[in-house]
């Protein structure tokens, strides 16, 4: 909710790494410009990087490989995702959810985006 991250599996391979926080997780006015000017251009939600009222929070998926059966594997990723109820409930619960340590920009050195 608070960190980016990524998760690889490659073959036996499997790694799991965190990188910087969300800018929607820092008490930080660059994001209220960055959801201002990107409304102002009009720019398609699907490509905009801030959305209320996640921010910039988002999940990827990349599959690369060969001979893969399309349809047991889109059924798969689908039986993972949440239902509009879970995600209401969850909304519900994390919305304004901070970290214990959350990040104040007033207290870190250097640009955040």
């Amino acid at each position: 909710h608070w960190q980016q991250g990524t998760a690889s599996l490659a073959g036996r391979r499997f790694a799991v790494n965190f990188g910087a926080p969300w800018l929607a997780a820092i008490n930080n006015n660059k994001i209220a410009k960055l959801a201002e000017e990107e409304a102002e251009q009009n720019i398609d939600e699907g490509q905009r990087l801030y959305l209320k009222p996640w921010g910039d929070r988002r999940t990827e998926l990349v599959v690369i490989g060969q001979n893969m059966d399309h349809d047991a594997m889109n059924s798969a990723l689908e039986a993972c995702l949440v239902s509009d109820e879970e995600m209401q409930d969850y909304s519900q619960h994390f919305i304004e959810a901070r970290p214990l340590d959350a990040i104040d920009e007033t207290k870190v050195d250097g640009d955040l985006a």
